[in-house]
């Protein structure tokens, strides 16, 4: 329970906030540079993981969570300094408006 408790908190699976996964070559790997960009979008890097690509020795996976729960900006901030994004988790403005009107069309047919 002690190591579960230390992974988690490590890990932080208990903050909120989404997650992003970037393929880089591995002498490009910076997380100067990997913050600079998130705080220049008024997000903060939470945890960061990384390790070589086994299908390409040349490159790296950087794991990435932060603090916020879209990711949009970010996603376009990284991108638009080349770097590829293989996976991001986080909830948009429209998935949550397409939430609220999903319930508002529940309760209506209740009605």
């Amino acid at each position: 329970m002690d190591l579960l408790r230390w992974i988690e908190g490590e890990s932080m699976l208990a903050q909120p906030g989404a997650v992003m996964t970037i393929r880089m070559a591995t002498h490009d790997y910076s997380p100067a540079e990997l913050a600079r960009i998130a705080e220049s979008n008024r997000a903060l890097i939470l945890n960061l993981r990384m390790h070589d690509d086994e299908d390409a020795p040349a490159l790296c996976l950087v794991h990435l969570k932060f603090n916020l729960l879209d990711l949009s900006q970010l996603v376009s901030g990284y991108e638009r300094f080349g770097y590829e994004i293989l996976y991001v988790s986080h909830e948009t403005r429209r998935e949550e408006w397409l939430r609220d009107r999903y319930s508002s069309l529940m309760r209506y047919l209740e009605i």
